[in-house]
């Protein structure tokens, strides 16, 4: 089965072949990247090739950049592929991020986050308290990852009309969900995840963009001090590069983003170049998530409204 589609990912129209027997995974990538828009190419004039089979000959003749995942069956493999080959190829002036992106409100202050961190080390979690706080007005752009336009620090929509999101953390964002409003279920996934409208999670959700006011690393390192602790650039370029809790981790999540396409040396200096010109005059901090839930939210709230 063959289906061209169209996706937006905020920055432009790219084209995009797809190749799968499998009907789920058209059905969910429909739903989540397909637009009707007119595309424009790739920087280099290619187009996105994905496919779930062996690649052959004649698919090699179609595009330089493919992405082949043999035995696909689940449509994380889809999302990473085609987050991946977005983050090499717009490499020059637009980094990908895996992370939360959204703005909080008070009374006393308006501030635009970029929340990284690896899996595991508390973005679900500090989300949900958001999403819940009746006394702040949380809006989110990019629930785990986007693009962000790095001569001005401005987060972009990634253009995912929807929300590709593991039914545990769906039911910790709203307690009240009922399944019958997801768009598709996937059960064949490790974890299973579902496709759910945004405005089923978030109620208040941006489709534009968020300029960068704090960044914020989560991390859950027991081997070190709990709490919130003021980053310098090369600082956060190092922790956020090494990756965390095992060696899977290590390996699979440079930079805490395990959709990047990092095949050398070459193409991790270039995403380290990103990170450090996004990092400079960047006021950062990084939070060890590694007490109580009530402490590690009370921490966030009052790194949020400390002074510059």
């Amino acid at each position: 089965m063959h289906k061209k589609m169209f996706m937006n990912t905020g920055i432009g129209h790219s084209s995009l072949l797809f190749t799968t027997s499998n009907s789920l995974l058209i059905s969910m990538f429909e739903h989540n990247w397909n637009t009707d828009e007119s595309s424009i190419k790739f920087p280099a004039g290619e187009t996105l090739y994905l496919s779930d089979n062996e690649m052959t000959t004649e698919f090699t003749k179609l595009g330089k950049r493919a992405w082949v995942m043999p035995t696909a069956t689940d449509y994380t493999k889809v999302k990473i592929a085609v987050r991946g080959t977005y983050s090499d190829a717009f490499i020059q002036n637009t980094l990908f991020a895996h992370g939360s992106m959204f703005k909080v409100t008070t009374s006393g202050f308006s501030k635009g986050i970029l929340l990284l961190g690896a899996s595991g080390s508390g973005k679900t979690t500090l989300l949900s308290a958001l999403n819940n706080d009746n006394e702040k007005f949380f809006e989110l752009l990019n629930d785990d990852w986007g693009p962000i336009q790095l001569d001005d620090k401005m987060m972009l929509s990634s253009g995912e009309r929807n929300i590709h999101i593991k039914l545990e953390s769906l039911f910790r964002l709203n307690r009240t969900f009922n399944v019958e409003n997801a768009i598709n279920i996937d059960y064949n996934c490790e974890t299973p995840r579902a496709i759910v409208g945004k405005k089923f999670i978030f109620p208040n959700c941006i489709d534009t963009h968020i300029q960068i006011d704090l960044i914020i690393l989560l991390t859950r390192n027991f081997n070190e001090k709990s709490g919130a602790y003021k980053l310098s650039p090369t600082e956060a370029l190092k922790k956020l590069e090494k990756g965390y809790y095992s060696k899977y981790y290590n390996k699979n999540e440079a930079f805490c983003n395990g959709s990047l396409y990092l095949p050398n040396e070459v193409i991790r200096q270039k995403h380290r170049h990103l990170y450090k010109r996004l990092f400079t005059s960047s006021k950062i901090v990084q939070i060890n998530n590694t007490s109580s839930q009530e402490l590690f939210i009370k921490t966030f709230y009052d790194v949020m409204e400390a002074k510059q």
